[in-house]
């Protein structure tokens, strides 16, 4: 398994957004990105994995449109490959939320602030997604640029 030093990561992700990130006691730093949406931060340092998750609203529009069901399930299929996050309905609260877990190895391979943006731009894209409801969203979310660096 890949180590990684944990501290310094999230000492240059901080950097990068021009701030120190505090996480809590179960290891969970709050971000708010542009004013806009919140992105939590859940680090695990026993399995060495670095988990990103934002809520996308209260709950699928009412009715759901086919085509959307179909966008969800399509953009779902990026997380098993890494290109995007995933999407998931929380059994609890019932809102949608857009998480992805970044193992040891790709977090010492890849730059975390270029992840975070990254994590970013799709989940922008997915609220995008469910509020067009099946509309794709036109640009997938990468209109927020590196700007969105600027949390």
């Amino acid at each position: 398994m890949t180590h990684i030093d944990f501290d310094k990561l999230l000492a240059e992700l901080g950097e990068a957004l021009g701030m120190e990130l505090a996480f809590d006691e179960d290891g969970v730093c709050e971000l708010v990105v542009r004013e806009s949406f919140g992105v939590s931060l859940k680090k695990s340092e026993e399995d060495g994995t670095l988990t990103m998750f934002s809520s996308l609203g209260a709950d699928l529009p009412d009715p759901v449109d086919y085509p959307l069901v179909l966008d969800l399930l399509e953009f779902n299929l990026g997380a098993a490959s890494g290109a995007s996050c995933a999407v998931g309905r929380d059994p609890h609260a019932g809102s949608l939320v857009a998480w992805q877990t970044f193992p040891a190895s790709l977090l010492a391979a890849e730059p975390v602030d270029e992840l975070f943006v990254h994590f970013v731009q799709s989940r922008i894209a997915l609220a995008e997604i469910v509020s067009g409801n099946g509309a794709s969203a036109q640009d997938g979310g990468r209109g927020a640029g590196a700007e969105v660096i600027q949390a």
